[in-house]
């Protein structure tokens, strides 16, 4: 999302992006992305935050599963907003030892509906 002139369109600044890049990138970090399906359709299209579809589809891909996150990257050099992340599924709450990707496997995990 464009924060200032430095952005690749130069005239289209908007305040509300700062705003709405710290929710994402806050869900990101905490591996809480329950907020990410709750972003606004018409403010994201408004800001040209062209991910929020599949932020909302990753969020209700990983709902229950206690993701753990690693941001690789998050700046603005050119007055975009940027974010790099690693998520990880973890287990359930309900499933015991061994059901989640931390137990050494390191082949796919299966999702359970």
């Amino acid at each position: 999302m464009n924060r200032d002139e430095a952005g690749p369109t130069g005239r289209y600044l908007d305040p509300r992006a700062a705003g709405l890049d710290a929710e994402v990138e806050r869900a990101v970090r905490s591996g809480d992305l329950d907020p990410l399906l709750g972003l606004d359709q018409a403010l994201a299209r408004e800001l040209m935050a062209t991910g929020r579809p599949v932020w909302q589809v990753l969020a209700g891909a990983l709902r229950g599963l206690a993701p753990s996150a690693e941001v690789l990257y998050c700046d603005d050099p050119f007055g975009v907003s940027y974010l790099v992340a690693c998520l990880r599924p973890g287990a359930r709450p309900d499933d015991g030892p061994g059901s989640g990707p931390d137990d050494g496997d390191t082949r796919s995990w299966p999702v359970r509906g």
